[in-house]
């Protein structure tokens, strides 16, 4: 079973325990679009502006302290954009679509899929202008109707064997 196979079903193994153990609703189990709570309607269309690079948007939705954090990292929204702005450069016809959304109190948790072209280097590789599938999870926290923070977790093993034919 390859790497991206065994994180999938990480990912939906927690996903399964935190609606078994928290009560967390899922997207799929909202009635309707306008039945999303305001919290999912921002993480929406943070991850819409991320999509369509749509940089000014982001300001918006988030609070003006925000903070990213990568695997031992935090960064500002300066330095997120900048790194949305990397991976669009090196990811041609960039699109990350929302495969679980599940939200408890002031927390919205996201199981998500990107797909682009690689067009340029990630790890030193030359770019082979094939697609690339790569999943990941975010965890944001919503304050005052924005977001706050969010941490994040990303198969880069996937995407390294992907680019690299690892």
């Amino acid at each position: 079973m390859n790497s991206l196979a065994v994180v999938d079903r990480v990912v939906r193994a927690l996903l399964v325990l935190t609606i078994c153990f928290t009560g967390a609703v899922s997207a799929a189990d909202s009635p309707s679009h306008d039945m999303q709570s305001s919290g999912e309607r921002v993480v929406r269309a943070f991850w819409d502006a991320f999509n369509r690079a749509d940089w000014q948007a982001m300001d918006r939705l988030v609070t003006s302290d925000y903070r990213h954090h990568p695997p031992g990292k935090s960064l500002t929204l300066v330095q997120f954009k900048e790194g949305g702005a990397w991976v669009h450069q090196n990811l041609a016809r960039y699109r990350l679509d929302i495969d679980s959304l599940i939200r408890q109190n002031d927390l919205i948790a996201t199981r998500w899929t990107a797909r682009g072209v690689h067009v340029g280097s990630f790890f030193g590789e030359k770019p082979t202008g094939r697609e690339v599938v790569v999943q990941g999870m975010h965890f944001h926290r919503l304050a005052k109707g924005r977001i706050a923070e969010d941490w994040e977790v990303i198969d880069f093993d996937g995407l390294k064997h992907q680019v690299s034919g690892e």
